[in-house]
C-alpha cells in the first residue's frame, strides 16, 4: 500500500508551495488523500505588457526601463503560511518561516 488513501497523514497539516501544477500539484492531491490538510500556495506568472514610444531626444530612442520586483511574493508565502496556522490561533509569526519556528509556534499554541 501507497501513501495514498492510507490515511497515514490524517491530522497533519501540509503547505505546498507551487500547487497548480507539476509535482507540486500532484503532491497537494497524494497528501490530500492521505489524509492530510493541505494549504496549496502558487504564484500566477505575471502579465506583461509592452508599449513602445520611442523619443528622438538620444542615438537609442529609449526613454527608460523599468523591471517589476519579485517582493510581492514574499508577503503572499507569509500570509499563506499564518492562514495555514490560523487553526492553532497563531495570527502572527517572525520571518524567516525556519521549520523550527514553525513547529515551535504550533506546540506553544496548546491545540
Amino acid at each position: 500500500m501507497g501513501l495514498a488513501d492510507s490515511g497515514a497523514l490524517k491530522g497533519r497539516v501540509a503547505l505546498i508551495t507551487g500547487a497548480a501544477t507539476g509535482i507540486g500539484r500532484a503532491s497537494a492531491l497524494l497528501f490530500a488523500r492521505a489524509g492530510a490538510r493541505v494549504a496549496l500556495v502558487d504564484v500566477r506568472e505575471p502579465e506583461l505588457a509592452r508599449t513602445e514610444t520611442p523619443t528622438p531626444v538620444n542615438p537609442l530612442g529609449v526613454k527608460g526601463a523599468g523591471e517589476t520586483g519579485t517582493i510581492a511574493s514574499t508577503a503572499a508565502v507569509a500570509n499563506a503560511v499564518v492562514d495555514a496556522l490560523a487553526p492553532f490561533g497563531i495570527k502572527h509569526l517572525d520571518m524567516p518561516f525556519t521549520p523550527g519556528r514553525v513547529w515551535e509556534a504550533i506546540r506553544s499554541s496548546g491545540r
